[in-house]
């Protein structure tokens, strides 16, 4: 296996991974907000 295309495939994933905790950190952060108020 090549070292470019394992690399595009863990660019790839950890992408994605970020896309994903971005979204639950901004939810997290919105419940946390309705929880707590404006603190």
């Amino acid at each position: 296996m090549p070292y470019s295309s394992l690399e595009s495939v863990v660019e790839q994933r950890l992408r994605a991974r970020s896309q994903i905790s971005f979204t639950s950190v901004r939810i997290s952060w919105h419940w946390e907000r309705q929880i707590f108020g404006q603190g």
